[in-house]
């Protein structure tokens, strides 16, 4: 045992280890050692598990941060058609409300740390009327709860990249102040110029050396044929690796021939997947998607805002969307929705090495009391211990970093 060990876990289940326990030795950050027995060595702090079942940190893939009422008082939901619509009455409310808010913010992290997310990926607005104010709030978040939860900022121009004055300007502020993702908005829905959209994404993308997230909610054959406009601009530009698209709908609105040789394409040009699975937004064939090699992540985009008066930012309880949406339900099947609530996300964020509750893997997990990983699905017990990045951030369900 080296001199980082500072953290040792003792008498948890793993996932399909029956009633079998392990202790679990975190070193610096990262999982050192899992065995039947590990010795506790002077100084290092021993937490007992009693037979709880430890699953990986979970990971919000997609959200939106700055733009939470979390922590307010009820606000009613004025309803919009689209998009477009609901862009439009965000923007006519978020002054008023308060947006974007550290306070709000605060709230809904201290939620999701509680429930055992342990990172997010948030796609933070960015307009001519904004600014880069959203970005400054979400960042003075981060810095707020950082070692408890790792968050990475999204340079999302939600209003479009081509109507908006100066807003590769406030893209490049906005990166400056520690955005690593550029974000785009349905280049032919939106835009009405899919070329002109994605040439801006990705030269700034290459100017920057930032990853790109673009949200696709255009839906059918604009929507498929925009997939494959995506893959086709990725390999051009050299970009493997470094390409996700949200929501991408349209995935699951064309026929099964159609749809196996976009997501073949999508493996092909190593672009990855986020899906949220939220209101009235067909499920993506999300098991065809894993077993074709590419990178699922999932997230709960808009968490009690103006968009959506629902949401709880808990990623379990999002798991269990994908699961019922998904028509996902034997044990393995659970399984997968919970990697994609998980260690997808963790991927997506960045991490090349291990992942879950594994040696070398990064220490962020949780304790539940649960039978194995659907049941832990299907009922969504309280969290009773959250680790991240090997520090104790939340305890029974009470996040203690604030």
């Amino acid at each position: 045992m080296s001199s980082d060990a500072r953290l040792l876990i003792r008498g948890a289940r793993l996932p399909n280890s029956g009633d079998r326990t392990s202790d679990i030795l975190i070193e610096g950050s990262r999982i050192s050692q899992i065995s039947d027995h590990i010795d506790a060595q002077p100084g290092v702090q021993v937490e007992p598990a009693r037979g709880a079942l430890v699953l990986p940190g979970l990971v919000d893939a997609h959200c939106h941060l700055d733009k939470t009422l979390v922590g307010q008082p009820w606000h009613s939901h004025v309803s919009g058609s689209g998009v477009a619509d609901r862009v439009r009455i965000d923007h006519s409310l978020r002054r008023g409300l308060g947006m974007p808010s550290v306070q709000n913010t605060s709230a809904l992290v201290a939620q999701m740390i509680a429930n055992g997310t342990t990172g997010a990926r948030t796609h933070t607005e960015i307009d001519s009327e904004v600014g880069i104010a959203g970005v400054e709030a979400v960042a003075e978040v981060a810095k707020k709860f950082e070692g408890a939860i790792t968050i990475q900022q999204v340079a999302f121009p939600q209003s479009g990249m081509l109507r908006e004055p100066g807003i590769d300007r406030l893209l490049r502020d906005a990166i400056e102040l520690g955005a690593t993702v550029i974000g785009g908005l349905d280049p032919a829905g939106a835009e009405n110029d899919p070329v002109e959209h994605l040439d801006r994404v990705f030269a700034l993308a290459h100017d920057t050396g930032c990853g790109i997230d673009l949200h696709l909610h255009d839906a059918g054959e604009l929507g498929a044929w925009e997939l494959e406009l995506i893959c086709e601009r990725t390999r051009v530009e050299s970009m493997a690796g470094k390409v996700n698209i949200s929501h991408a709908i349209a995935l699951a609105q064309v026929g099964d021939a159609r749809q196996g040789k976009i997501i073949d394409n999508l493996a092909d040009a190593g672009i990855s997947l986020t899906t949220c699975v939220v209101h009235n937004n067909p499920p993506l064939p999300m098991k065809r998607i894993v077993e074709a090699g590419v990178l699922l992540s999932g997230g709960n985009d808009s968490i009690r805002n103006t968009w959506s008066s629902l949401g709880t930012g808990d990623m379990l309880e999002r798991a269990w969307i994908f699961a019922m949406r998904g028509d996902l339900r034997t044990d393995s099947e659970l399984a997968l929705a919970l990697e994609i609530a998980s260690n997808n996300g963790l991927r997506l964020l960045g991490e090349e090495g291990p992942v879950g509750v594994a040696v070398g893997a990064m220490a962020n997990f949780f304790l539940v009391d649960a039978v194995n990983t659907g049941d832990a699905i299907a009922r969504r017990p309280d969290r009773k211990l959250v680790v991240h990045a090997g520090n104790i951030v939340s305890t029974t369900g009470v996040d203690t970093s604030l």
